[in-house]
């Protein structure tokens, strides 16, 4: 049985050792919520055109790639020169280089390890992109495309700029599928932005750590910021206690 979930998966759900390829993809209904992955692709241009489970991304350039509407996360690693549009619950990127994002994200976009990294509002449609959103639980309106959270924020060995914002005016371009004849529309506003936040945590509550209150669906860059730092002072308190106790023993 694993043989055969092992085949099904690199088959139907996996693109991967393609160079020169503009016609890799999936149409409504092909996915269906699977998990989906990209590798090793060269001057392609990819579309995901169904909502999916997590997706992978690793080692793609000079390429194109259209990601609908994922219900986890999308995790794009050693990627360059690659222009995506993508609907997700989470973006999180790495080792990456010259990419541009046109992106939707229901919780802060993360990159770490990356640089010149651009971001603009999602501007993707075909026909039954607003199913895929509601099959994700992804609300259109609530976009933190905007909110993204630098790992390596001031740190000189990754060359600046780390990220930066298209130009609206200047720049901006849609990604429109037609897929039988039909087509869809952007369902996510221009200006969607992230709602503004009241509460800073949810550890406040009682018998919660602070890595349990780090709630991925909801927290912000400063939020986040903050909670990496409790947590490492927990630690640092943690072995502190451990070597009084090996003192009075």
């Amino acid at each position: 049985r694993n043989k055969y979930r092992r085949y099904m998966f690199e088959t139907y759900y996996t693109f991967h050792d393609r160079t020169g390829e503009h016609d890799l993809m999936k149409k409504p209904g092909d996915i269906e919520g699977q998990p989906f992955n990209l590798e090793r692709l060269d001057d392609c241009t990819v579309m995901l055109l169904d909502y999916s489970d997590q997706v992978q991304v690793d080692f793609v350039k000079n390429s194109k790639v259209f990601i609908g509407p994922s219900c986890e996360s999308v995790f794009v690693r050693d990627c360059s020169d690659t222009v995506f549009t993508i609907a997700c619950k989470q973006l999180r990127t790495r080792d990456c280089s010259n990419c541009t994002f046109f992106l939707y994200s229901q919780t802060d976009p993360i990159i770490e390890t990356s640089t010149r990294m651009r971001f603009a509002p999602f501007n993707g449609a075909y026909p039954g992109i607003e199913d895929g959103f509601r099959a994700s639980r992804l609300d259109p309106v609530n976009n933190h495309w905007k909110n993204v959270f630098d790992f390596n924020k001031g740190e000189a060995s990754i060359p600046e700029p780390h990220l930066e914002f298209v130009d609206l005016e200047t720049e901006w371009v849609d990604w429109h599928v037609d897929v039988d004849g039909r087509s869809g529309v952007n369902p996510v506003p221009r200006d969607a932005a992230a709602p503004v936040e009241t509460d800073a945590f949810a550890g406040s509550k009682k018998g919660e750590t602070t890595e349990m209150s780090f709630d991925i669906r909801t927290t912000t860059q400063e939020q986040a910021t903050a909670a990496l730092q409790a947590a490492e002072e927990a630690a640092l308190q943690a072995e502190v206690e451990k070597e009084k106790l090996k003192e009075r023993a």
